[in-house]
């Protein structure tokens, strides 16, 4: 959908935790005080590197820059909208595309200095912006990690794309 998913494979097989809720990584909260989240807290990572949060971004943009091209889709604002926006030049867009992809980075770089999982797979629909969306990702990453002359997971495309989330899912069925 337009949260915040995340799956952590061990051993080839899907890491569940304890009581089968492993893995919720979209709401590990990085901002003291932030946007309240639907699960009632505040500052989870989906309030801030989700699709739904890249439109909230975009819109909130959009008003405080009535000359953006944002506006022409304030009322109907998708992710999209706000990636093509950025990739176009427009000032307000990359504002907010700069900003999402710190967030992005900013719970990678926990999962990393945590976890120091091989490889990181970003799917979903924000993932169709390709090389636009890693190569800041990547970037902010490097920058944050902790050991720094050490190697650390891989950012990639997630080869199922947007169709990810719901093969999971099922594949959680299996175990």
């Amino acid at each position: 959908g337009t949260g915040l998913g995340g799956g952590v494979v061990l051993d080839g097989k899907p890491f569940v935790g304890a009581h089968g809720v492993g893995s919720e990584v979209g709401h590990m909260m990085l901002v003291l005080g932030g946007v309240r989240c639907t699960c009632g807290n505040r500052g989870c990572w989906e309030r801030y590197a989700s699709a739904t949060a890249l439109i909230r971004m975009g819109r909130e943009a959009a008003k405080a820059h009535p000359k953006s091209a944002l506006n022409a889709s304030i009322d109907n604002m998708t992710a999209k909208a706000v990636v093509d926006a950025a990739k176009a030049g427009d000032a307000a867009a990359t504002e907010v595309f700069d900003r999402y992809t710190y967030f992005i980075a900013l719970g990678l770089v926990n999962i990393v200095n945590f976890l120091d999982p091989e490889i990181i797979a970003l799917g979903g629909g924000v993932s169709a912006a390709g090389e636009f969306l890693l190569k800041p990702v990547r970037e902010k990453l490097k920058a944050m990690v902790f050991y720094k002359d050490m190697p650390y997971a891989r950012v990639e495309l997630a080869k199922l794309g947007n169709d990810a989330g719901i093969i999971g899912a099922a594949m959680l069925g299996r175990i």
